[in-house]
């Protein structure tokens, strides 16, 4: 049975993690603003400064990919003058 070794291999693989995480974020983003636009159609550059907003503080968290769509409602919310889901 062979094993590898952690020495070297861990910080390729999270590497390779981030750069994933990263793509699924901008992904999720890129929906999150299409579907931000059509329930808010003629105000695409304050959605994106909001996601942005929102991708910053999900990025603080240890799964940001889980955050960041709440937070970017919260930030839609606050921009459009809707209260959150409660």
């Amino acid at each position: 049975m062979s094993r590898k070794s952690d020495k070297g291999e861990g910080s390729h693989g999270q590497k390779g993690n981030a750069k994933s995480l990263a793509a699924v974020i901008a992904g999720l983003r890129a929906r999150l603003q299409a579907r931000y636009e059509r329930k808010l159609p003629g105000q695409a550059g304050r959605i994106a400064a909001a996601l942005e907003t929102a991708e910053s503080a999900a990025w603080c968290t240890t799964f940001p990919h889980l955050f960041l769509p709440d937070f970017a409602e919260f930030q839609i919310a606050r921009l459009s003058g809707i209260s959150a889901r409660a």
